[in-house]
């Protein structure tokens, strides 16, 4: 190995590209083997050329290609068997992963999204299960500097916080990009040295794309006219990556403070102490709670910015958007998906002390009895009383949702929806109320009431 081609130093890159390595915390000595997801693109096979002629013996390298089959045969087939034939020719070993034809549109069509972000989505799936059955500790990404300026500049325009601006993280998890530090052009140039081809995707070239439109006419602008950008850029990457750590602590501390728990699909916080918080830290929080109910899409930021102030209002709220409901009733804030159910009769109310409460169809009385409470429910679909020891303040009434799961005799757990097809509940099974419980993280069912609506009731046994 020496200077090739115009001067190239490869050593160097490659010294370099070993301490980036070890950055990322990755020790070539000590690593019984490392993935690598190989694309056929220029900064993929860099990425594992380099890591081929670093690695010690000893050390297995394992690739994986995807076949996202969104581009002609021609083009994405013929990238994995590319990736293949280069992996055959350096004796390491290559998994092809391929995602059936159409499912990544179908995917974006059901979320809303664009097609990259359902193509992204469902390569990290494959990643994660390829990691697993190969038995990687890591998997190496190429994104390298270009990438990074990119994303923060499309980050930039799309309105992101700290956490977005900081760019393309180093390490996340089990990812680790080690070609962070490198340009493009030095990318391609140690390919060039090498004399090895790669593959160019003809999407690249199309501007209707954010980034490629970036790529393509936005830095070509930046270069020309303001000199030292792209250092500058880096630079305020650095300081939000340490502001974000910042407020991910300030964050994570706040959790206790507004008794952020979480029960299924659906977070609780106490909506006093939230409104007592600093902004930046509520925004945290209400992120937080989103992820953590599974938000399949982006969440436009009009729906955090309105939840923010609802708590100090003291008067109820409710909102929603992109498959996300965010409600305050004065006392606490509620972060759900959205619910969705095949009839007219979904309900839900929360129902914190003794009084009469209208929900959909039903009106529930609620009386205390002991240590417990007697409810009777009276409606459209029937009436029924019932008695529960085991429930307290709050709770809530409510009809049943995709996903919902109640303890069995056994203390495992059935799905609500199996136990109402049981009943053959048909066109009723969203008119039969279940109770959930609000007093602890858990958020537990305890009820699934279907004398109320003519079938079986379903009682969770402390």
């Amino acid at each position: 190995m020496g200077r090739t081609m115009a001067g190239f130093d490869i050593c160097h890159f490659e010294r370099r590209f070993v301490r980036q390595l070890a950055s990322c915390g990755i020790d070539l000595a000590a690593a019984p083997a490392i993935g690598v997801a190989v694309s056929g693109g220029a900064d993929s096979l860099c990425l594992l050329t380099a890591l081929h002629r670093v690695a010690p013996a000893g050390l297995a390298i394992r690739v994986v290609t995807v076949d996202h089959n969104i581009r002609p045969p021609e083009e994405s087939g013929g990238d994995a068997d590319f990736v293949e034939a280069y992996c055959r020719s350096i004796a390491v070993p290559c998994r092809r992963m391929t995602i059936p034809p159409g499912t990544v549109r179908e995917l974006a069509r059901r979320r809303g999204s664009g097609i990259e972000e359902a193509a992204r989505s469902l390569r990290y799936d494959l990643f994660a299960r390829f990691m697993e059955e190969e038995r990687v500790s890591f998997l190496c990404l190429a994104h390298h500097r270009d990438d990074q300026l990119e994303t923060i500049i499309m980050r930039f325009l799309q309105g992101a916080g700290t956490e977005a601006l900081g760019g393309i993280p180093a390490v996340r998890g089990s990812y680790v990009r080690p070609l962070l530090p490198f340009s493009r052009s030095q990318i391609e140039s140690y390919l060039a040295a090498l004399g090895i081809p790669f593959r160019t995707d003809k999407t690249n070239a199309d501007t209707a794309m954010l980034r490629n439109c970036i790529r393509a006419r936005i830095v070509p602008l930046l270069d020309r006219e303001l000199p030292g950008w792209q250092t500058a850029l880096l630079s305020l990457a650095a300081k939000m990556r340490d502001d974000d750590d910042a407020l991910r602590g300030l964050a994570a501390a706040a959790c206790r403070d507004v008794a952020f728990s979480q029960g299924g699909a659906c977070v609780r916080m106490d909506a006093a102490a939230f409104a007592l918080l600093p902004r930046a830290v509520r925004r945290r929080l209400l992120y937080r709670a989103v992820d953590a109910v599974g938000a399949r899409c982006r969440v436009p930021y009009r729906l955090i910015a309105d939840a923010l102030d609802a708590p100090a209002a003291g008067t109820p709220w409710h909102g929603n958007a992109a498959g996300i409901e965010i409600r305050c009733d004065g006392a606490d804030i509620f972060v759900q998906k959205e619910q969705k159910v095949a009839t007219e009769s979904g309900f839900f109310v929360i129902v914190k002390e003794v009084g009469v409460y209208a929900a959909g169809c039903w009106t529930v009385q609620v009386e205390r009895s002991g240590d417990g409470l007697v409810l009777t429910a009276s409606g459209t679909p029937g009436s029924s009383t019932i008695c529960i020891g085991n429930l307290g303040f709050p709770f809530a009434f409510r009809s049943r949702q995709c996903g919902d799961v109640i303890r069995n005799a056994s203390g495992t757990y059935t799905a609500v929806s199996k136990i109402l097809d049981g009943w053959k509940c048909g066109d009723s099974r969203d008119l039969v109320p279940v109770l959930q419980d609000f007093r602890d993280a858990g958020q537990q069912l305890v009820c699934i009431w279907g004398a109320a609506a003519g079938f079986k009731n379903w009682l969770v046994k402390v």
